[in-house]
């Protein structure tokens, strides 16, 4: 685990540290708010468990003051402050449930808070609304935010949930009631590959786990329990994140089309979670829940029959599926990257096919980067270009977020391409994980009001010829200001939240500290590890780079491969996944890090 800590102005005090569950108590008990962020699968619910039995232990030996109590945010969907406490009281038989509340104002417990990423409101979506998606997490967290604002002053608490569920720390802070208070920022990551080895080890298996396979101890979990490791270590991760979900599905289905006492064939099997995918993509969570008349209705699309008990039976056991929770009938994908895989092949199916999502018009996400890349992966299996793409996005205008997912796609299919002809296309109140125009120039396209997260400009993007109008842009990257733009590229009505010129490819050019070696290296990591979709081929790599850094690209790829950073195939460089920590740590150092890569490319 790292942390960062943060005052009363949400400003970091300094980078990240390692810390230990240990830690996270003794903050408590001194009186801070400590929030913990975690990839779904990635053990942040079993951490508050383990630290429900430290703050538990701690207090009934008599060294902690205050009694913990410890609530599932999942069991209280729309509720305000007293209310969640008060159904608190209700689930866990306590029998005087007003009394939760005064003990927690009179500062005699401590709070651990999980989910905060599981409650929602209910209403209508209202996508064309630039801020609707950051209103609804604002007043999904209204009842905890309360909790939070009535805690005592030097009162501590625990508060989890996923990463990435808020745009930045500032919105985080806000939702949940930290402005004004100091607290630390845990973040909890993959497992390293010692303690995957560890937890394969209690299952009896002594094998280590492919490349590309999450380094997330749910997931691994679940390949363990179920038998699919072993066949998950035949698939050749060098071909690309997208072809080895490809494939693992593809092996998946088959074996449960096999076991099935249902006539279900494998494609069926995965055109039922390919469905699943996309229809999640309109609930608030992103993830679900997926329930039981959802199934049966992906069931009925894909196969066109009616399912029967039995059929609805098999379908709430489907492969790389799991309950929600403890007494929950619901269910959800076991691992995150899975779901992000399977949506990019629900964009690329759909679009090959001539047909549109059946929830499309109500997504509330835009595709990721794993989506990107496994969307690009399918169009390259069936011999599709970026133009067959693009003749996609713009068939589908009227649907604006499908739209802008296959536009993203070919984007990351421009490995080389200089520049794409958009052919006018014009989207309006899609959503834009992120965008780059480091690599690729756009030309004949109008965004209007679109929501974007980062937006990378680089010398292409000043030199496209698109329009951004309205909407809104949390992060551009590559200019210190909205001097730095031109107007024709995003108009004055557009909200920019913030800027970082130094964050890009160009940046690391020009820096002066660094050796040619070192900006080789870094631009490298940024394109594989850091830039949305699939691998690389070598021309994209030197692709807007000056001849003296060009030099060093093979080199310095020579020594990554030997370090089991990147591997080979077909003429693509890939990302090895198991390394991203590594790569980010080396990025964020900006090369200064002490590490064996970077002192072997260190050369001008």
């Amino acid at each position: 685990m790292t942390y960062e800590a943060y005052n009363t102005r949400i400003k970091s005090l300094k980078g990240q540290s390692d810390c230990r569950l240990n830690d996270i108590y003794q903050w408590v008990a001194d009186g801070l708010l400590v929030v913990i962020l975690a990839p779904f699968g990635s053990g942040k619910s079993f951490t508050c468990k383990e630290l429900f039995n430290i703050f538990s232990k701690k207090y009934q030996i008599g060294e902690g003051a205050r009694c913990p109590i410890a609530v599932n945010l999942r069991d209280h969907w729309s509720q305000d402050s007293d209310e969640i406490l008060e159904r608190h009281g209700k689930l866990i038989g306590y029998p005087r449930r007003e009394e939760l509340n005064i003990g927690i104002r009179a500062n005699m417990c401590s709070l651990i808070i999980d989910g905060f990423d599981e409650i929602g409101i209910t209403g209508v979506a209202n996508i064309q609304n630039k801020n609707f998606m950051r209103e609804v997490r604002t007043q999904s967290m209204v009842g905890l935010k309360g909790i939070v604002l009535s805690l005592p002053s030097g009162t501590g608490a625990v508060v989890a949930g996923r990463d990435h569920y808020f745009d930045d720390v500032k919105e985080l802070a806000s939702a949940l009631g930290l402005v004004g208070r100091d607290f630390r920022l845990v973040r909890l990551g993959e497992f390293n590959e010692a303690n995957a080895l560890e937890l394969l080890k209690s299952y009896g298996i002594d094998e280590a786990p492919p490349d590309w396979i999450p380094r997330k101890p749910l997931f691994l979990s679940y390949l363990a329990k179920n038998g699919l490791l072993k066949d998950a270590i035949g698939i050749n991760g060098a071909r690309g994140q997208g072809n080895a979900w490809d494939e693992f599905i593809d092996y998946v289905c088959l074996r449960e089309a096999k076991i099935a006492k249902i006539a279900i064939d494998p494609e069926s099997v995965r055109n039922v979670l390919i469905e699943l995918s996309g229809d999640v993509r309109s609930t608030y969570s992103g993830t679900g829940p997926i329930t039981t008349q959802g199934l049966a209705e992906i069931y009925k699309r894909v196969t066109d029959q009616e399912p029967t008990n039995q059929s609805i039976a098999h379908l709430q056991r489907l492969p790389c599926l799991t309950l929600r929770g403890s007494g929950d009938s619901d269910r959800e994908f076991v691992d995150q990257d899975m779901l992000w895989a399977l949506q990019g092949f629900n964009v690329a199916q759909h679009a090959l096919r001539g047909t549109t999502p059946p929830k499309s018009r109500g997504w509330l996400s835009g595709l990721n980067s794993i989506g990107i890349g496994a969307a690009t992966h399918y169009f390259e299996k069936n011999n599709f270009d970026i133009y067959s793409v693009v003749t996609y996005a713009n068939s589908y205008s009227d649907n604006s977020q499908f739209s802008a997912d296959l536009l993203m796609v070919a984007i990351d299919m421009a490995q080389e391409e200089s520049e794409i002809d958009c052919r006018g296309l014009k989207i309006s109140g899609a959503i834009i994980n992120s965008m780059s125009l480091e690599n690729v120039k756009l030309k004949n396209s109008e965004f209007h009001d679109c929501q974007f997260g980062d937006f990378v400009v680089g010398e292409f993007g000043l030199d496209s010829s698109i329009s951004i109008k309205g909407g809104r842009i949390v992060k551009i990257l590559g200019v210190s200001s909205r001097d730095g733009l031109p107007e024709k590229l995003i108009s004055q009505d557009c909200e920019i939240e913030s800027f970082d010129e130094l964050d890009t490819n160009a940046a690391i050019v020009r820096a002066t500290s660094l050796s040619n070696g070192k900006k080789a290296l870094l631009t490298v990591l940024r394109k594989l590890y850091i830039q949305a979709g699939s691998g690389r081929k070598l021309s994209a790599l030197k692709r807007g780079i000056p001849p003296s850094i060009i030099g060093k690209i093979d080199g310095v790829l020579d020594i990554l491969e030997q370090h089991n950073m990147v591997s080979f195939y077909g003429g693509v460089v890939q990302p090895v996944r198991k390394q991203s920590d590594r790569a980010k740590k080396i990025l964020a150092s900006s090369g200064l890090l002490h590490d064996d890569v970077v002192e072997l490319c260190d050369s001008d």
